[in-house]
């Protein structure tokens, strides 16, 4: 049997066979094309220790669950293990774990740490006894839970701070600290106090993502002619039957996106169009698209003239597709923050043809461009 992994590339195979009486067979050739395939990265879906914070001698679970790997590994003498499964281990001191999940793509790694604790002296006779107080788990995302344990015997008051207050002598409570916190126990009798501490370690939630479709204000959108008339409401780009270059303006409501906001895609659609009058891409060349705060729409908004900066370019009716687009991105994400994102539609290879005929893209209030924002934030 040959057994041998190639990823991709043409490979030269060679084969020669034997008979029952040791002849050998001329060698055959054979040339196989190989095509390689994308192996994905192994998976770690999660990796941690229950409890997170033990005392010296005692002992904590290790739980992972991992997917796409050939071998799972996890270091400090515990070796190989399968992709899913638990281990207790027993500490005399602080510990960090370490598992180490392969496959042909490469590896990958994930910790959990199992704080240690010294065991507590014997206490003086006739103090409380603290048998336990734990944690489960140790380790929570901010706004996940944690159980707190506890088992005292010979106290008159038991006490837990950070707002738990009294408790019973054997019980749990269900906490969620907003941070990495020590929370500390307090037995006392006749004969004085002794104390416990255990530790929930926070680490921060991962941001949300939201997803808007965000339209223009219609009110704040519309055309302007290079005579310096405003028209609101239609949002039209070309030149009339005048021979009166007309440019387009867009105001999009961002005012829902919050203040700190990470903006991850920005998918553009202007696809909707209500009409194409003539034939402006033939006529006028390339319709553009560039960032203008102008505000509210007056004459002067006009910009005449072939300026840089565009955000987008269409140089036929057939390109005005939905796409994602990186430049829009980046310039959404300068603004926001603010409660307008505003732009300007105009063809500035040649303002009118002087053809005395329509030559336009129009949308309306029922044929809207809009913008398709993710974001990640609060």
């Amino acid at each position: 049997m040959i057994s041998r992994l190639y990823r991709q590339g043409n490979i030269s195979l060679y084969l020669k066979v034997q008979d029952n009486n040791g002849t050998w067979s001329d060698e055959v050739r054979s040339r196989v094309a190989v095509s390689g395939e994308a192996v994905a990265a192994p998976v770690i879906i999660s990796f941690n220790a229950s409890p997170g914070s033990i005392t010296s001698g005692g002992s904590s679970t290790l739980s992972w669950n991992v997917s796409d790997a050939t071998t799972v590994s996890i270091d400090r003498g515990i070796g190989n293990v399968a992709l899913t499964g638990n281990r207790a281990v027993s500490l005399s001191t602080t510990a960090t774990y370490t598992l180490t999940a392969t496959n042909e793509a490469g590896s990958v790694t994930a910790t959990a740490q199992v704080i240690v604790s010294a065991a507590p002296p014997p206490p003086p006779a006739g103090l409380p006894v603290i048998s336990s107080f734990t944690a489960n788990p140790g380790s929570i995302t901010a706004g996940d839970a944690s159980t707190l344990s506890w088992s005292v015997s010979d106290a008159a008051v038991v006490t837990i701070d950070h707002g738990v207050g009294a408790v019973a002598a054997v019980g749990s409570t269900s906490v969620s600290p907003a941070t990495t916190t020590s929370y500390t126990l307090t037995a006392t009798n006749a004969a004085g106090w002794a104390s416990a501490t255990t530790q929930i370690i926070v680490s921060a939630a991962p941001p949300t993502e939201h997803t808007v479709t965000i339209l223009p204000v219609v009110d704040e959108s519309g055309y302007v002619r290079d005579t310096g008339v405003p028209w609101p409401k239609f949002i039209y780009v070309g030149d009339d039957n005048n021979d009166i270059s007309l440019q387009a303006f867009a105001s999009f409501d961002i005012s829902g996106i919050p203040a700190g906001a990470t903006i991850l895609s920005v998918v553009v659609d202007f696809s909707d169009y209500n009409t194409i009058y003539g034939d402006p891409f033939g006529s006028l060349g390339c319709l553009r698209v560039y960032p203008h705060d102008y505000g509210s729409l007056d004459g002067g908004d006009y910009f005449a003239g072939s300026p840089l900066g565009a955000l987008l370019r269409y140089c036929s009716a057939g390109e005005i597709v939905a796409h994602s687009d990186t430049y829009v991105k980046d310039a959404l994400q300068a603004k926001v923050g603010s409660s307008r994102f505003q732009v300007r539609f105009q063809f500035n290879e040649t303002a009118t043809d002087g053809a005395g005929d329509n030559d336009l893209v129009a949308w309306t209030s029922s044929h809207l461009p809009k913008l398709i924002v993710t974001y990640s934030g609060p």
